[in-house]
Protein backbone atom coordinates (compact mmCIF):
# COMPACT_ATOMS: atom_id res chain seq x y z
CA UNK A 1 0.00 0.00 0.00
CA UNK A 2 1.32 3.85 -1.06
CA UNK A 3 0.49 6.09 1.65
CA UNK A 4 -1.02 9.60 -0.88
CA UNK A 5 1.63 11.90 0.78
CA UNK A 6 4.37 9.51 -0.92
CA UNK A 7 2.97 9.76 -4.47
CA UNK A 8 5.23 13.29 -4.80
CA UNK A 9 8.32 11.36 -3.87
CA UNK A 10 10.50 9.04 -6.04
CA UNK A 11 8.67 5.64 -4.24
CA UNK A 12 5.45 7.14 -5.39
CA UNK A 13 5.96 7.37 -8.80
CA UNK A 14 7.97 4.13 -9.33
CA UNK A 15 4.20 2.11 -9.06
CA UNK A 16 3.76 3.65 -12.46
CA UNK A 17 7.15 3.40 -13.69
CA UNK A 18 7.59 -0.38 -12.66
CA UNK A 19 3.73 -1.50 -14.33
CA UNK A 20 5.02 -3.98 -17.21
CA UNK A 21 3.21 -1.76 -19.64
CA UNK A 22 4.77 -0.04 -22.70
CA UNK A 23 6.99 3.32 -21.99
CA UNK A 24 3.78 5.15 -24.04
CA UNK A 25 1.24 4.18 -21.73
CA UNK A 26 3.27 4.68 -18.60
CA UNK A 27 3.82 8.47 -20.27
CA UNK A 28 -0.46 8.54 -20.57
CA UNK A 29 -0.89 7.45 -17.38
CA UNK A 30 1.44 9.75 -15.52
CA UNK A 31 0.49 12.52 -17.85
CA UNK A 32 -3.40 12.16 -16.81
CA UNK A 33 -2.41 11.50 -13.06
CA UNK A 34 -0.96 15.11 -13.10
CA UNK A 35 -3.94 16.17 -15.40
CA UNK A 36 -1.89 17.21 -18.67
CA UNK A 37 -4.28 15.98 -20.93
CA UNK A 38 -5.35 18.12 -23.74
CA UNK A 39 -8.99 17.73 -22.03
CA UNK A 40 -11.79 20.33 -22.99
CA UNK A 41 -11.90 21.80 -19.85
CA UNK A 42 -7.84 22.21 -20.16
CA UNK A 43 -8.48 23.34 -23.32
CA UNK A 44 -10.43 25.76 -21.96
CA UNK A 45 -8.56 26.93 -19.37
CA UNK A 46 -5.91 27.51 -22.07
CA UNK A 47 -8.77 29.60 -24.36
CA UNK A 48 -8.35 27.23 -26.93
CA UNK A 49 -12.31 26.16 -26.73
CA UNK A 50 -15.17 27.91 -25.73
CA UNK A 51 -16.54 25.77 -23.17
CA UNK A 52 -15.22 22.71 -21.44
CA UNK A 53 -18.07 20.30 -22.30
CA UNK A 54 -17.44 16.57 -23.09
CA UNK A 55 -17.87 15.91 -27.12
CA UNK A 56 -19.07 12.69 -26.51
CA UNK A 57 -21.91 12.90 -24.03
CA UNK A 58 -22.38 16.64 -23.84
CA UNK A 59 -23.22 16.48 -20.23
CA UNK A 60 -20.81 18.27 -17.95
CA UNK A 61 -17.39 19.47 -17.90
CA UNK A 62 -15.07 16.91 -19.53
CA UNK A 63 -11.82 16.70 -16.99
CA UNK A 64 -9.18 13.59 -17.41
CA UNK A 65 -11.46 11.55 -14.61
CA UNK A 66 -14.74 12.67 -17.00
CA UNK A 67 -13.23 11.37 -20.00
CA UNK A 68 -11.67 8.26 -18.45
CA UNK A 69 -14.43 6.84 -15.94
CA UNK A 70 -16.95 9.66 -16.21
CA UNK A 71 -18.54 9.75 -19.26
CA UNK A 72 -21.71 8.04 -19.83
CA UNK A 73 -20.28 6.47 -22.89
CA UNK A 74 -17.08 5.17 -21.16
CA UNK A 75 -19.25 4.04 -17.97
CA UNK A 76 -20.34 1.59 -21.30
CA UNK A 77 -17.27 0.29 -21.62
CA UNK A 78 -16.25 -0.18 -17.99
CA UNK A 79 -19.92 -2.27 -17.83
CA UNK A 80 -18.13 -4.85 -20.43
CA UNK A 81 -15.25 -5.59 -18.13
CA UNK A 82 -14.27 -8.04 -15.63
CA UNK A 83 -13.59 -4.79 -13.03
CA UNK A 84 -16.28 -2.85 -13.40
CA UNK A 85 -17.29 -3.60 -9.41
CA UNK A 86 -13.82 -2.14 -8.33
CA UNK A 87 -13.15 1.25 -11.06
CA UNK A 88 -17.40 2.08 -10.38
CA UNK A 89 -16.51 2.03 -6.83
CA UNK A 90 -13.12 4.66 -6.78
CA UNK A 91 -15.56 7.44 -6.55
CA UNK A 92 -15.17 11.04 -8.45
CA UNK A 93 -11.82 11.51 -7.92
CA UNK A 94 -8.81 13.06 -9.47
CA UNK A 95 -6.74 10.41 -11.52
CA UNK A 96 -4.29 10.47 -9.27
CA UNK A 97 -6.42 9.20 -6.09
CA UNK A 98 -8.30 6.83 -8.23
CA UNK A 99 -4.87 5.17 -9.14
CA UNK A 100 -3.90 4.84 -5.59
CA UNK A 101 -7.04 3.32 -4.98
CA UNK A 102 -7.07 0.93 -7.55
CA UNK A 103 -3.35 -0.50 -6.90
CA UNK A 104 -4.71 -0.75 -3.18
CA UNK A 105 -7.61 -2.86 -4.21
CA UNK A 106 -6.60 -4.89 -7.11
CA UNK A 107 -4.23 -7.74 -8.40
CA UNK A 108 -1.14 -5.42 -10.64
CA UNK A 109 -1.99 -7.10 -13.41
CA UNK A 110 -5.72 -6.04 -12.90
CA UNK A 111 -4.20 -2.34 -12.54
CA UNK A 112 -2.35 -2.45 -15.95
CA UNK A 113 -5.52 -3.92 -17.58
CA UNK A 114 -7.63 -0.73 -16.27
CA UNK A 115 -4.57 1.91 -17.65
CA UNK A 116 -4.66 -0.26 -21.02
CA UNK A 117 -8.59 0.49 -21.34
CA UNK A 118 -7.97 4.05 -20.00
CA UNK A 119 -4.88 4.48 -22.97
CA UNK A 120 -7.51 2.90 -25.37
CA UNK A 121 -10.47 4.25 -24.30
CA UNK A 122 -8.10 8.11 -25.12
CA UNK A 123 -7.10 7.26 -28.18
CA UNK A 124 -11.31 6.14 -28.82
CA UNK A 125 -12.26 9.50 -28.00
CA UNK A 126 -9.95 11.26 -30.13
CA UNK A 127 -11.09 9.35 -32.93
CA UNK A 128 -15.02 9.89 -32.05
CA UNK A 129 -13.99 14.05 -31.66
CA UNK A 130 -11.50 14.43 -34.85
CA UNK A 131 -12.78 11.52 -37.24
CA UNK A 132 -16.30 10.77 -36.50
CA UNK A 133 -15.76 7.44 -35.27
CA UNK A 134 -18.51 5.48 -33.16
CA UNK A 135 -16.78 4.03 -29.83
CA UNK A 136 -17.36 0.12 -29.72
CA UNK A 137 -16.64 -1.25 -26.35
CA UNK A 138 -15.90 -4.17 -26.99
CA UNK A 139 -13.31 -3.26 -29.28
CA UNK A 140 -12.24 -0.71 -26.90
CA UNK A 141 -11.66 -4.03 -24.64
CA UNK A 142 -10.11 -6.33 -26.93
CA UNK A 143 -7.72 -3.27 -28.01
CA UNK A 144 -6.61 -3.45 -24.47
CA UNK A 145 -6.37 -7.17 -23.67
CA UNK A 146 -4.15 -7.39 -27.14
CA UNK A 147 -2.01 -4.38 -25.95
CA UNK A 148 -1.30 -6.68 -22.75
CA UNK A 149 -0.53 -9.67 -24.20
CA UNK A 150 1.56 -8.86 -27.10
CA UNK A 151 3.71 -6.81 -24.80
CA UNK A 152 3.90 -9.23 -22.13
CA UNK A 153 3.84 -11.88 -24.13
CA UNK A 154 7.46 -9.91 -25.85
CA UNK A 155 8.74 -8.00 -22.90
CA UNK A 156 7.23 -10.11 -19.98
CA UNK A 157 9.56 -12.38 -18.85
CA UNK A 158 12.35 -9.34 -18.75
CA UNK A 159 10.50 -7.51 -16.80
CA UNK A 160 9.50 -10.09 -14.11
CA UNK A 161 12.97 -11.36 -13.51
CA UNK A 162 14.05 -7.40 -13.15
CA UNK A 163 11.27 -6.96 -10.47
CA UNK A 164 11.35 -9.90 -8.92
CA UNK A 165 8.06 -8.98 -7.85
CA UNK A 166 5.86 -12.16 -9.41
Amino acid sequence: EIPTSSIGGSHGWSMIWNLNLPRKIKIFIWRATKNLLPTSENLWKRKILEEPVCQICKMGTEDVFHALMGCKMVKKVWKRTHVNATVQDVGREDMLSVMLSLVRKMPKREVEFVIAVWWVLWHARNQFIFEGRNLNPLMIIAKANTIIETYQGMYGMDQLSKSGNE
